[in-house]
């Protein structure tokens, strides 16, 4: 039995071919850090003073736990990451884009100067500074919306 030969032109294979690269690269990727145990990290707040007013310009340190090995198999393979952002003149700050386990406000900063922060009264919770992508209950709470911001009401620290 003869076999009929089909020829495909040569754009639907270099189609094909960039697709199925694409694919790969993006897969391997996504897959590798499921594989992990790491999850789509995003994070997004706001900062005021205690009056209630925006603060542009701060640092947030957000440290972001991920594991580098298949956490289930080995033990100790994590690593933290601390990713520093700033917020805009209307206090807002995010964070997206990351892949890990769990986040945690480190640090406020203004000027070389520490300040300290807990969620206020009015937010959801009070003092939501982790929260752990990997439980269902820790993910529903965390801020990884813009309509789901918190806000921190910050102070200069008391040294």
């Amino acid at each position: 039995m003869a076999v009929k030969k089909t020829k495909i032109p040569l754009p639907v294979i270099t189609s094909l071919a960039a697709c199925a690269l694409a694919l790969a690269v993006w897969g391997v990727k996504w897959a590798s850090s499921a594989l992990l145990g790491n999850y789509s990290i995003a994070l997004y707040g706001r900062v005021v003073d205690t009056s209630g007013a925006p603060i542009g310009g701060m640092s947030v340190d957000l440290e972001v736990l991920r594991y580098t090995s298949p956490h289930l198999l080995f033990s100790g393979n994590e690593e933290v990451r601390t990713t520093r952002v700033r917020s805009d003149r209307w206090g807002n700050f995010e964070l997206t884009g990351e892949r890990g386990v769990s986040v945690r406000i480190g640090r406020f900063r203004m000027d070389e100067r520490m300040w300290d922060a807990a969620a206020p009264p009015g937010s959801p919770a009070r003092e939501l500074l982790a929260f752990h992508y990997g439980d269902p209950a820790d993910r529903a709470r965390a801020p990884d919306k813009p309509g789901k911001r918190i806000t921190y009401t910050v102070r200069p620290a008391q040294r």
